[in-house]
């Protein structure tokens, strides 16, 4: 894979992770083997996400928060960016979340 890309993945996925939780959360990065399945995860204790939020999160432009600001950080892009990096390397990027209790953003690498 291409080095560049999959550290541009990871960082955007570390930096939603980080802009999720209040102060005092909680962010871990990993890896393992899950099912044969060589897996990244990046998984934080915030605000969480509700079904229908995460049907859009990888859509251009998309933000779960509509009251933050660019200036604050976030323009839309990122997640979008994280999908067709993984779709160039023949990975899945998929997500977990719930509402008050956190996500978690796996990349299944092929």
């Amino acid at each position: 894979g291409d080095e560049t890309l999959i550290e541009i993945l990871v960082a955007n996925l570390t930096e939603n992770a980080i802009r999720a939780c209040k102060e005092g959360g909680e962010v871990v990065l990993g890896a393992e083997v899950r099912d044969g399945v060589k897996t990244l995860y990046i998984r934080d204790n915030g605000v969480g996400m509700t079904k229908a939020q995460m049907e859009h999160i990888t859509e251009p432009f998309y933000r779960t928060d509509k009251a933050r600001s660019r200036k604050e950080g976030g323009t839309g892009l990122g997640l979008a960016l994280c999908k067709r990096i993984a779709d160039a390397h023949g990975a899945e990027l998929a997500f977990e979340s719930e509402v008050g209790v956190g996500t978690t953003a796996y990349v299944r690498l092929p």
